[in-house]
């Protein structure tokens, strides 16, 4: 478990320190949790919760300050307003706000009413939106509306925001899996890499800080890695990347990736999707079987059908006794299916023949030789290794005679696995390489799902909620029986992520965040067996088979059971809280906070 601190404020002092290492000595979570909570209230410096939000600055005509001033922010799309009251400078600053557009209005006795429209809020990110009051009466108004591009004055760091338009107007293919969310910081400069190994700007591999809705998520293996947990694609609203210089909230990686879903509005909207992908659309020649025959003929095309659709919806819950007529609460809601069904190259497989011994037949397609068989030396050195009863009539490391391994020098072991070889179906293969195309079609099925809930329970409380589910589920191999050399890999992730906000009073503000990670990454064998001697046993039932491998030649027969890797259980849980104080006094703004996380 950690405890950390770090720093976000402007002009003034230093951090908070030690939690983490009082809880590694032992001194007990809640004993630390107090002194650091007291450190918080103390310090000046402390690690902030990554939430967007609008400040700015009021001025009358002359330049001059104008406290006391109240200023309301509008969200354009839910018309869900908060308020803040400028200082004695005249700052004002509105934080958890949904990115989107708002309106900022500025009113003050002896002044006209100010408004500012299209003032864009992005993830993570402070907009700023300054007023300049003209004296006048308060039922006069002057409006003014906002640059589309907002500029980050608060913070030096160097980032990227990825909009939801620019991703809804990307080219997207599918390739093996559904959509990845984690595509979109390849759209960042200094963003090296693939999904599962990936750096940002020269940073150490795998060392990302990864938020949602601002609040970070606690791997306990794979620091970055959300390609088998993630929200889908359709619910990312902005992305942004920081890839140097950022706050010392962030002060536990080298490079910061921060989702921020898409909420409801007060109209129903929503959209779907279809992508199809196939082998019979590729160009002549595209992809083939790799390996060709003794004339040099690649086989037919490798098949593959892909397909990814689904559909995304959002709006208000209307419920007009208990709010008065104003919408209140917004959902949001996305579902991501992918499905795939890919075919097989030709493989080889001994003929009938050769399962009940007689190699007489086995040529190398290469020399036009005959392969020999050989009594095993081992049974010289340890005679128990050979099957009871058997007659090799050959001396161990000699050819067996003919190249027939008599009937009772097969062990019962083998026995009992032979009647698992198919039978070649590539009638046409005099070489007897690649002389059975499998005619199991492995099928991946993912699905991934979200609901997003925001509600406003006043003008100075809101609360947001996130759950998704995604269930990933893979199968491979060439045979749909125990000799399948491939692992059935069950992947399930899933997450839930709340925030809260309170305005105290006009110059503090209180923010906490808390989510909840889990991932279950297990394999298994895709067909365990009835057991025999030396097997493992099966989680799932019966044992695996070890994995058999054959070498020498074009000739060799398809490799047989898992390998090396037979399962694996993995279970994976992170738990991260976030708490925040914003206060503003004067000219200056302190964001402080503290940070918990648990993973095991």
């Amino acid at each position: 478990m950690s405890l950390s601190a770090g720093a976000a404020e402007k002009g003034m002092g230093t951090a908070l320190h030690q939690c983490a290492s009082s809880v590694k000595r032992g001194l007990g979570l809640m004993p630390v949790l107090a002194v650091c909570l007291t450190l918080f209230f103390l310090a000046s410096n402390a690690r902030a919760q990554a939430l967007s939000g609008i400040n700015g600055t009021v001025t009358d005509s002359s330049g001059g300050v104008v406290p006391g001033a109240k200023v309301t922010v509008t969200n354009e799309a839910t018309n869900v307003s908060q308020t803040a009251v400028t200082t004695s400078a005249g700052t004002y600053y509105v934080t958890d706000l949904i990115p989107g557009l708002y309106t900022v209005k500025v009113e003050k006795h002896g002044f006209s009413t100010f408004i500012s429209t299209n003032v864009n809020v992005v993830a993570g990110n402070v907009s700023s939106s300054n007023a300049k009051l003209q004296p006048g009466e308060v039922s006069q108004k002057i409006t003014v509306r906002a640059p589309s591009v907002s500029l980050q004055t608060e913070q030096p760091q160097v980032g990227t925001n990825v909009t939801e338009t620019l991703t809804q107007n990307l080219p997207t293919m599918i390739s093996g899996s559904n959509r990845q969310i984690d595509s979109f910081i390849f759209l960042a400069p200094g963003v090296t890499g693939g999904g599962f190994s990936h750096r940002i700007n020269g940073g150490v591999d795998q060392q990302t800080e990864v938020t949602f809705n601002g609040v970070p998520e606690s791997f306990s293996e794979v620091s970055g890695y959300t390609f088998w947990n993630q929200p889908p694609y359709d619910s990312i609203k902005d992305v942004d990347v920081l890839t140097g210089t950022f706050s010392a909230k962030y002060g536990l990686s080298q490079g910061v990736e921060q989702y921020q879903t898409k909420s409801g509005t007060n109209q129903i909207h929503g959209d779907a999707f279809l992508f199809y992908r196939d082998s019979f659309f590729d160009a002549a020649g595209a992809y083939y079987d790799i390996n060709p025959n003794s004339s040099g003929v690649v086989g037919a095309p490798n098949r593959d059908h892909e397909i990814d659709y689904g559909f995304s919806a959002g709006g208000p819950v209307f419920i007009p006794k208990v709010y008065n007529g104003k919408n209140k609460t917004f959902w949001y809601f996305s579902l991501d299916k992918y499905r795939q069904a890919f075919g097989q190259s030709p493989v080889n497989v001994p003929s009938q023949a050769e399962t009940q011994g007689n190699f007489s037949g086995l040529i190398n397609p290469a020399t036009k030789q005959l392969i020999p068989i050989y009594v095993p030396i081992s049974w010289a050195t340890n005679p128990a290794l050979m099957p009871s009863g058997c007659t090799p009539g050959a001396q161990p490391g000699q050819q067996f005679p003919g190249n027939v391994i008599p009937g009772d020098c097969i062990s019962t072991v083998s026995q009992s696995l032979l009647k698992y070889v198919p039978q070649p179906n590539v009638t046409s293969r005099t070489d007897n390489v690649n002389n059975y195309n499998p005619s199991f079609v492995p099928v991946e099925n993912q699905s991934d799902y979200s609901i997003n809930i925001d509600h406003t329970i006043n003008s100075k409380q809101q609360i947001h909620g996130l759950f998704w589910r995604q269930y990933f589920p893979t199968q491979g191999g060439w045979i749909q029986n125990p000799l399948n050399n491939a692992t059935w890999n069950n992947l399930l992730g899933r997450a839930l992520n709340i925030t809260y906000s309170y305005a105290l009073t006009p110059s503090l503000v209180m923010t906490a965040g808390f989510m909840y990670v889990y991932q279950a990454n297990d394999f298994y064998q895709q067909n365990p067996i009835g057991t025999f001697a030396g097997a493992q046993p099966s989680p799932t039932g019966g044992v695996y088979l070890p994995g058999i491998n054959f070498g020498g030649g074009a000739w060799e027969p398809q490799s047989w059971g898992t390998g090396g890797w037979q399962f694996s259980i993995n279970h994976k849980t992170g738990y991260s809280i976030e708490n925040n104080w914003l206060w503003q006094h004067g000219r200056h703004t302190i964001n402080m906070g503290v940070d918990i996380r648990k993973s095991a």
